[in-house]
């Protein structure tokens, strides 16, 4: 069996568009600070130190000085491009969400596949678009994991997506790593209209009982 750890938790608003609407919310006692208040202290370092960062909308890590910046709720984000920085000002809380467990914090980008298909094109990367893999998805999903100013190797082990649909129906997704980005990424299949609860879960390896 795989046994399961929370991580965090998100609530997606799944409206007659598909659009993911709703803030994150936690599976712990202590407040969620704003995601950009996650980032602003690892972004602003990297900027000061020609350090990388993550780009909220697809999780590229790109160097800071290089990228396109942006002031959000007192604090500095990173885009890897305009088109990036525009989507998050439109809707901040529908494409990007975190949630902390501990000294981790969990960061969560929400595309529809319509708009991750786009970007990839954009960014002349189209031919990397797995269509068999998006086929009847609804959204694109990126998760990372930070400490600090690190990205904590889960060695060991990986991490899924656990849905709950409106109907109360959970179901759960594998999130596969993405070696060139290193980040994980999943699509996922919003079922009809409504709140929908998605949870980042660390998964350790099988045991035997």
């Amino acid at each position: 069996m795989t046994l399961f750890r929370a991580a965090g938790a998100f609530a997606l608003a799944l409206g007659a568009t598909g659009m993911i609407v709703a803030a994150a919310y936690a599976q712990h006692d202590h407040d969620v600070p704003a995601p950009d208040a996650h980032a602003s202290t690892h972004a602003e370092h990297a900027a000061n130190s020609d350090m990388k960062a993550r780009c909220p909308i697809d999780g590229m890590k790109m160097k800071a000085s290089g990228m396109v910046k942006v002031e959000h709720d007192g604090a500095d984000l990173y885009f890897c491009g305009q088109q990036q920085a525009d989507m998050f000002l439109k809707d901040p809380a529908r494409y990007y969400k975190t949630s902390k467990l501990g000294d981790l914090v969990v960061h969560m980008s929400v595309l529809t596949k319509d708009e991750h298909v786009q970007m990839m094109k954009s960014m002349g990367m189209g031919r990397m678009v797995d269509a068999a893999k998006l086929e009847a998805k609804t959204h694109h999903v990126t998760v990372w994991v930070t400490e600090g100013d690190r990205e904590p190797a889960l060695d060991g082990a990986g991490l899924a997506l656990q849905i709950v649909g409106t109907d109360g129906a959970m179901s759960t997704t594998t999130l596969k790593r993405n070696r060139m980005m290193k980040t994980y990424d999943a699509a996922i299949t919003a079922q009809g209209d409504g709140e929908q609860k998605v949870a980042v879960v660390i998964t350790t390896p099988p045991v035997s009982l």
